[in-house]
């Protein structure tokens, strides 16, 4: 049973293969250039990675802070970007959170298509002036 179980698996997975599908796992995760973390960024601001060319990138941007004794957080907006043929992508926010000097957190991912996530998440997180 084992080993029927392994060759189910195995021709599952060359299937995918020749499909030109890849696991969230075996897709690296995008690069964030700029901002670089700990920098200070004012709005609007611009992200700039790299990805395979061609690939689609969804950029979020996320804020947290605090404003007189409160927590303060919420989304600057998220954006799929296409990396070129170079394998460069850009993102511009313009939205500002109600109040200065939060963190935000960029973050970036490879998703496919229908919006779902290919690789791992990577984050960057910076202070708004």
């Amino acid at each position: 049973m084992e080993r029927l179980q392994r060759a189910v698996a195995g021709a599952a997975a060359a299937l995918v293969l020749s499909a030109g599908l890849t696991s969230a796992a075996a897709a690296p995760a995008p690069v964030i250039a700029s901002p670089t973390p700990g920098s200070a960024i004012t709005t609007p601001f611009t992200v700039t990675g790299t990805a395979p060319p061609g690939t689609l990138v969804r950029v979020e941007a996320d804020y947290a802070g605090t404003m007189l004794l409160s927590n303060v957080h919420g989304t600057l907006g998220a954006q799929t970007v296409t990396a070129d043929q170079n394998g460069n992508w850009t993102a511009t926010f313009a939205m500002a959170p109600p109040v200065r000097q939060v963190t935000v957190t960029i973050s970036a991912s490879l998703v496919d298509d229908n919006g779902r996530a290919r690789s791992p998440v990577m984050n960057v997180n910076t202070t708004l002036q």
